[in-house]
């Protein structure tokens, strides 16, 4: 049986040819056109898997640098409102300090106390602080003021004590936030203690006592136990300085008659 040549089938495979030809240039040019050498899985397939890794570092990595801008707009925005908080405690402070005085009337100390409490819901506003669609001061319930305020002299908190965190890298994770009970609520306060050998001790009513004071002892004059024959000098009501309870001195006289020499303690009471 012979094969017969025809001119179609010359034909065909002129044209497969230059089919596989243009299609052999296609690719060699589509890495100049795209700029990238792997345009699909199967231009290089361990090539693609690596690349399909990098890109999902890549992504990591961008989520990181995403979450230390968060972190640090939280913190500046925060540490903002608690500076303008601190003037305007200070503020507040000068004014109460103001009113106490015995300077101003009675009208003078009603708009002390009204600008006081016009200072309050300042503060209340700033302790609600917004970083962009998120309240700084609320723990983790960053939807809803943290704060309510009754617009006269109450403040409560409806936060929580829970803390946000953000992954930084693969391997560190950072708090975002302070729960706002922890900066602005009042801290509880245990009795009040007294240093020294003053002798003085709590009463027996509410303690009240606030931050720190000074007890003032201011002595009388000193006396001494009836029959010991000692007396205060002339000085000693305005310059006595002996302080202690009874006992705590002892005072010894020695007489020297001739060559005898008596010796006479006696306690001061």
């Amino acid at each position: 049986m012979s094969l017969r040549i025809t001119q179609d089938i010359l034909y065909k495979n002129s044209l497969l040819y230059l089919q596989r030809g243009l299609q052999r240039i296609e690719n060699a040019q589509h890495p100049l056109l795209t700029g990238k050498r792997i345009n699909r899985p199967s231009d290089d397939p361990f090539g693609a898997s690596r690349v399909l890794k990098f890109h999902e570092e890549q992504n990591q990595l961008t989520n990181y640098l995403n979450n230390i801008d968060m972190v640090t707009g939280l913190n500046e925005s925060g540490a903002s409102a608690l500076q303008s908080l601190s003037t305007l405690l200070a503020e507040a402070k000068a004014l109460a300090v103001q009113g106490a005085s015995s300077g101003p009337n009675q009208t003078d100390r009603d708009t002390i106390a009204s600008q006081i409490e016009q200072m309050l819901g300042d503060a209340v506003a700033m302790a609600n602080t917004k970083f962009g669609n998120r309240y700084l001061f609320g723990g983790t319930l960053t939807e809803s003021p943290p704060f309510l305020y009754n617009g006269t002299d109450e403040v409560t908190y409806v936060g929580n004590s829970d803390v946000n965190h953000a992954w930084i890298s693969a391997s560190t994770k950072t708090p975002i936030n302070i729960p706002g009970d922890e900066i602005f609520q009042k801290l509880g306060r245990g009795p009040t203690v007294y240093d020294g050998n003053t002798g003085a001790a709590p009463g027996t009513g509410t303690d009240s006592g606030l931050s720190n004071a000074t007890l003032e002892v201011l002595h009388g004059l000193t006396t001494f136990a009836p029959g010991n024959g000692v007396a205060a000098g002339a000085s000693s009501a305005a310059g006595d300085t002996l302080l202690g309870p009874a006992g705590a001195h002892t005072l010894t006289l020695t007489v020297t008659l001739g060559r005898k020499t008596t010796s006479r303690r006696s306690t001061r009471n």
